[in-house]
């Protein structure tokens, strides 16, 4: 997935529906890649809905991975969601 724009609580839905919809073309999906390079900005709201979707889909089985995090959102990630830049 590559959302784009700023994620907050106006448009976490779309990220969740968009999650739904590619695991329900997968018939056994194990991991889902969430490039957030694409969004400009991430607020509180935003950041807890990615929350909940993440732990939703731990729930059902599924490895949700954030990936190209970019700077402007790794604090708040780091506070909401215990997110750390992975050593390179």
């Amino acid at each position: 997935m590559r959302p784009e724009g700023v994620l907050w609580f106006g448009s976490a839905y779309m990220v969740e529906h968009a999650l739904l919809d590619l695991l329900g073309r997968d018939a056994r999906p194990t991991r889902v890649a969430i490039h957030l390079r694409g969004l400009g900005r991430i607020d509180l709201s935003g950041a807890l809905g990615l929350s909940q979707l993440i732990e939703d889909a731990r729930l059902a089985g599924v490895t949700v991975e954030l990936v190209d995090v970019p700077s402007h959102a790794e604090r708040i990630l780091g506070r909401v969601l215990g997110w750390t830049r992975p050593e390179e």
